[in-house]
């Protein structure tokens, strides 16, 4: 949509543009017909061509005017057609023989013309002959432009609204794929509270007031699609005391993030779910220790993140957990991002699985 009148529509640019393509083509002409001059070894008087030209071009600068604003009456591209193209044809003829007749006397008047014994109504005759035609070249090449200007602001506006439309759409896409992850956090805590309810009624009353804490900090989220990684990483750790509650000294969390990384801004609930998927199927499993160890350093202009755990990895040919919340976080980074991220899941060198994602570098506007 628009958000203020064209640039074009402003009424002294238009006169600035208009008497400047008039300008332009008085000097054209000027220095053709001197050049032809000067090559046939033929006198030429520069400055009193030079000032008919810039009358007529000055002719030319109201009579663009006219034509549009006869245009503006009797568009050519409105149903019915022909009646515009009448009114055009007729408007051109008339401007066009009129014109030279102005030129003429208004040369007169101001003493520049050739000859001035010369009679008048023979001067206003060659004029006519002279300049008719190539005044009806530019009356419709007056109106050629127009409509090309005018095919190619309505083209700008329609890209303009589509480029809002998708904006806004995936605005709206994001926001429920972001929605859709507050409830399945929620659901796995709460499964969570009602293992421990029966195994630690003191610590599944803890894991409630960390629930209420993470639930305050999500609601404040809600709109924001990034966040700096540092509030994401607070948001993190209160979900990583909730299951450490759980999984008591089984758990162990390493988090290594470079200095200059922690005020770059990533999606809001981006981390939760891949430590989620660590723990369900890295951890979860196994009754040994097990390590989730998660890390942010800045390469370039992106910033890459990494999610390891110590479980068995990816089978062959397999995902690590293709469940909502990888799948959501896909969607997000990609609608976020597009082709400039890359989210890959496989198993790390020392074992285990790793999730790692490369976002493009940038700090809060």
């Amino acid at each position: 949509m628009r958000e203020g009148p064209a640039l074009i529509e402003r009424p002294w640019l238009r006169w600035a543009l208009i008497s400047a393509c008039w300008a332009f083509i008085a000097v054209f002409y000027t220095t053709q017909a001197g050049l032809q001059a000067v090559s046939a070894g033929a006198p030429f008087a520069w400055g009193r061509v030079l000032r008919a030209e810039l009358v007529y071009g000055a002719l030319w600068v109201a009579l663009t005017f006219a034509v549009l604003r006869i245009d503006a009456r009797f568009p050519l591209d409105a149903k019915p057609w022909r009646k515009a193209f009448l009114v055009h044809l007729l408007a051109s003829i008339l401007l066009s023989a009129v014109q030279p007749l102005a030129l003429v006397g208004l040369m007169r008047l101001l003493g520049w013309g050739r000859n001035p014994l010369e009679p008048l109504r023979e001067l206003s005759r060659m004029a006519v002959i002279g300049y008719f035609h190539v005044n009806l070249t530019f009356y419709w090449g007056i109106l050629g432009v127009r409509y090309i200007v005018r095919n190619y602001q309505k083209y700008r506006e329609r890209e303009l609204r589509a480029a809002h439309l998708e904006a806004r759409l995936a605005q709206s896409q994001l926001q429920v794929l972001k929605m859709q992850l507050h409830p399945h956090f929620l659901f796995n805590t709460l499964n969570t509270i009602s293992v421990l309810m029966a195994e630690d009624p003191e610590a599944a009353n803890r894991t409630l007031v960390r629930l209420s804490d993470l639930l305050r900090m999500a609601l404040d989220s809600v709109g924001a699609q990034e966040a700096p990684l540092k509030q994401e990483m607070d948001f993190l750790q209160g979900y990583l005391d909730i299951e450490r509650t759980r999984f008591h000294d089984r758990l162990a969390v390493r988090v290594e993030v470079e200095p200059g990384a922690w005020d770059a801004q990533v999606p809001t609930f981006l981390l939760q779910p891949l430590v989620e998927n660590a723990i369900r199927h890295g951890i979860s499993p196994h009754a040994r220790k097990g390590v989730v160890e998660i890390s942010a350093r800045r390469q370039e202009d992106m910033l890459l993140l990494e999610v390891r755990d110590n479980g068995n990895g990816v089978a062959p040919g397999g995902q690590a957990g293709g469940g909502m919340g990888l799948a959501t976080t896909r969607a997000r980074l990609q609608q976020l991002y597009g082709a400039a991220h890359r989210f890959e899941i496989g198993n790390a060198p020392e074992g285990g699985a790793r999730v790692r994602v490369a976002l493009p570098f940038h700090l809060s506007a």
